[in-house]
C-alpha cells in the first residue's frame, strides 16, 4: 500500500469517504514494519567477515526512511577510507546533499561518539566519516548505526 498525498480542499469542505479511506490508510502504512535485508557496505578496506549488516527502510511518498546497522565481527575488516552503505535500487535520486545521523558504540568502552554522513544527488549510497580509528579504533563487537530521512527528488 502506498502512502496518499491528500487533496487541499476550500474551508468548509467535508471529506467523503474516500479521503477518510486515505487518512485511515496513510495511518495504517506509518504503522507498517517496512523492509528489512542485508546491508552493502563499501569503503576503502571494509568488508563485512562474520560481522553483521542489517537495514530497514519505508518509503513514503517524497520521503525516504531508514537506518543502517553494521556490528563489527572477529574478521569484519575495518577500512582507511569512509565507510559506506549502499541505498536499495528504489531510491535513485535525492534532493541534494542531505545529512545523515551517525552514531558509533564503543562496545569495550561503553561510549557513543557521534560522526557524520551525507547523501548525494545520485543517492546510491550514503558516506560517511567512519574509519577504523576514527571516532574510535574499531574492535570485535562495536557498532556503527546511520539513520535518515531522505527527500526524494
Amino acid at each position: 500500500m502506498a502512502f496518499a498525498s491528500m487533496t487541499t480542499q476550500s474551508k468548509g469542505y467535508r471529506i467523503g469517504t474516500t479521503e477518510w479511506d486515505q487518512v485511515v490508510n496513510n495511518f495504517a502504512e506509518l504503522g507498517d514494519a517496512g523492509t528489512a535485508g542485508t546491508a552493502t557496505i563499501g569503503g576503502t578496506g571494509w568488508a563485512i567477515g562474520n560481522g553483521t549488516a542489517e537495514f530497514s527502510y519505508r518509503e513514503l511518498t517524497k520521503w525516504f526512511l531508514g537506518r543502517f546497522y553494521l556490528q563489527s565481527g572477529s574478521t569484519t575488516t575495518e577500512g582507511s577510507g569512509g565507510l559506506e552503505f549502499t541505498l536499495p535500487n528504489s531510491v535513485t535520486t535525492i534532493n541534494e546533499p542531505q545529512a545523515v545521523t551517525v552514531v558509533v558504540y564503543d562496545d569495550s568502552l561503553t561510549s557513543i561518539h557521534d560522526a557524520s554522513g551525507i547523501a548525494l544527488a545520485s543517492a546510491t549510497k550514503i558516506i560517511t566519516n567512519v574509519t577504523s580509528t576514527s571516532p574510535i579504533t574499531f574492535t570485535t563487537s562495536d557498532l556503527c548505526v546511520v539513520e535518515f530521512c531522505l527527500e526524494k527528488a
